[in-house]
């Protein structure tokens, strides 16, 4: 079975599995304070954003950066091979809303766990990558 050799490796399939969900407007390597978040996408009909932390395996890393991008995202999502991704403890990232998105070589991703909308996001940070994704095409 192939495996992913990096994390760029992940932006593809997230970016389509979140396409298909009506995340038209997308954006990798977003500068959030000194964190660059993976990928940011914009919902235009649902008036919704996603932020995205890519990680091979150091899954408690991407946790950290995720509760971060909470901040400035409505949902947040961590995004991990599907053997990494089985190891993530899902209690700890349902409690704090953090979704978990698996992929597998194919490649095709699958949701384990949906995000729960953010209960911290500021909405002048969000505003601004909001406005930032308008900028751009679909």
């Amino acid at each position: 079975m192939p495996t992913f050799r990096n994390e760029s490796a992940l932006l593809e399939p997230v970016r389509g599995n979140l396409r298909r969900r009506g995340y038209r407007r997308q954006r990798s390597e977003v500068q959030f304070f000194e964190y660059s978040m993976d990928l940011y996408a914009y919902a235009a009909a649902k008036k919704t954003t996603t932020a995205v932390e890519l990680k091979l395996a150091r899954w408690m890393r991407a946790f950290e950066q995720a509760l971060i991008y909470q901040l400035c995202a409505d949902f947040v999502y961590l995004a991990l091979p599907m053997p990494s991704a089985e190891r993530v403890e899902r209690a700890l990232l349902a409690r704090h809303g953090v979704g978990l998105i698996a992929v597998h070589p194919g490649p095709r991703c699958v949701v384990l766990l949906e995000a729960q909308q953010s209960t911290v996001i500021m909405p002048s940070y969000r505003d601004f990558y909001v406005r930032l994704m308008q900028e751009q095409r679909p």
